[in-house]
């Protein structure tokens, strides 16, 4: 691994020497990462972190032009008012996958109140994907103990000739151990944007006892969801125009078929934006969550990033 070194983009993502140092007892953790394509290989130009997230050793598993990190959260598990601050560019023509060795558990606040007085966890994450380069965020599942207050914010900016494909998987309470989700709050918001326009935003509250756990057009009463969400490269010569409707239609179907003859646990939906397309499953278990996703990513991955796709090796484990 690279150390890390002074760029000129740092200047834009300052992190404060105290993140740690919370109000209340809260446990602040940042990281700042960057990533640039040189002589046809991708490495790591900037890697900064205060308090508990750190990453392991990247690898080129791949291909030398992408780079591949293990993002990981040293404590195991996010409680009471602790704020996790991830941030992370890839410049031009950079190749970046990330993820992490296992899920993120949010634990029950310790003040745990149902109002919106208390802020309780936060997780937010701010992705810039420069022209020329794909991206890929593909962190393990968070698991959401019952009691949990928790805030999580995700930002992805898109330039117009690059691509991305990001997944996440969430769970309410511990299904296999027979622990739903019954009290606790969150908060979610997820936001994709290219040339500082917006392709898809999507805000969701959730309480214990919400009736969209258990409506039909919600979790129809599945304990865990996911998202994935791929955007093609945008050719230079749409005029700032989205993917066209012809591409995201023919990897809408090429998804559909690969789900219908390999996913047999839970709910599926596969649908298209402009230049967005929206992969969403509800069902009994995290596991068989990120089965379906995968089968999704597998199956985008060549189309939308150009290359095979290789598992990372710390699914495996």
């Amino acid at each position: 691994m690279l150390a890390p070194r002074v760029n000129p983009i740092q200047a834009d993502w300052p992190i404060s020497s105290t993140a740690d140092e919370g109000p209340t007892g809260a446990w602040r953790a940042c990281v700042d990462l960057a990533y640039v394509a040189r002589d046809r290989q991708t490495v790591p130009t900037v890697r900064r972190h205060v308090g508990p997230l750190r990453v392991l050793k990247g690898y080129r598993q791949s291909g030398a032009d992408c780079w591949e990190q293990v993002l990981v959260h040293p404590p195991g598990g996010i409680a009471g008012n602790d704020q996790l601050d991830i941030r992370v560019r890839a410049t031009q023509n950079a190749q970046v996958l990330i993820t992490t060795p296992g899920a993120s558990k949010w634990y029950r606040s310790g003040h745990f109140s149902t109002t919106e007085s208390h802020p309780g966890a936060s997780q937010t994450v701010a992705i810039q994907v420069a022209g020329g380069s794909g991206f890929e965020w593909l962190p393990l599942e968070n698991i959401f103990y019952d009691g949990a207050v928790a805030r999580l914010e995700t930002h992805f900016e898109v330039a117009p000739e690059s691509a991305l494909i990001a997944g996440d998987v969430y769970c309410l309470g511990r299904p296999a151990s027979n622990a739903p989700f019954e009290r606790g709050r969150l908060a979610m918001l997820t936001r994709v944007t290219r040339a500082n326009k917006p392709l898809f935003v999507e805000r969701a509250r959730l309480h214990g006892d919400s009736r969209v756990i258990s409506a039909p057009a919600g979790l129809n009463n599945h304990p865990c969801f996911g998202n994935l969400i791929a955007v093609p490269t945008q050719a230079s010569n749409q005029e700032h125009q989205p993917a066209s409707n012809a591409q995201l239609g023919e990897l809408r179907e090429r998804v559909r078929s690969a789900l219908s003859a390999e996913v047999i646990c839970g709910e599926l939906a596969v649908t298209t934006l402009p230049g967005v397309l929206l992969v969403r499953w509800r069902g009994p278990s995290a596991e068989a969550g990120w089965h379906a996703l995968r089968t999704a990513w597998r199956t985008l991955r060549k189309p939308v990033l150009g290359r095979e796709a290789q598992e990372p090796r710390i699914w495996a484990c």
